[in-house]
């Protein structure tokens, strides 16, 4: 069923019902979470799939937050160096950057 609802946020996604692909990315995860436990692939798939959606969204701030609770998971679970480890790390800084553009006041010559 969360596979299912994984494909059906996609979906959402590619025709570009944001708010609908991020309910469900979130339903995802979270049941991934209650099913397998924080220390499972399918759940560090889905947190990276539900922190894409986050960032989709411009709420980067809850992007960072996710993205810093699986990153050790994924370390743990996956190693450092494997594909979705690495990404998680990109996709941290990313979302840093953003913030910290955000944050940056611009200056007016």
């Amino acid at each position: 069923m969360l596979a299912l609802q994984s494909n059906i946020a996609n979906t959402y996604q590619a025709i570009g019902r944001s708010k609908e692909a991020l309910q469900m990315r979130r339903d995802v995860y979270l049941g991934c979470l209650k099913l397998k436990g924080d220390e499972s692939i399918d759940t560090v798939r889905a947190a990276c799939n539900y922190a894409a959606g986050l960032s989709e969204c411009n709420r980067f701030e809850e992007t960072k937050a996710l993205l810093r609770t699986t990153m050790p998971v994924a370390r743990r679970v996956l190693g450092g160096t494997h594909p979705m480890s690495l990404a998680i790390g990109v996709s941290l800084r990313l979302s840093q950057a953003k913030l910290g553009a955000r944050e940056t006041p611009s200056v007016s010559s």
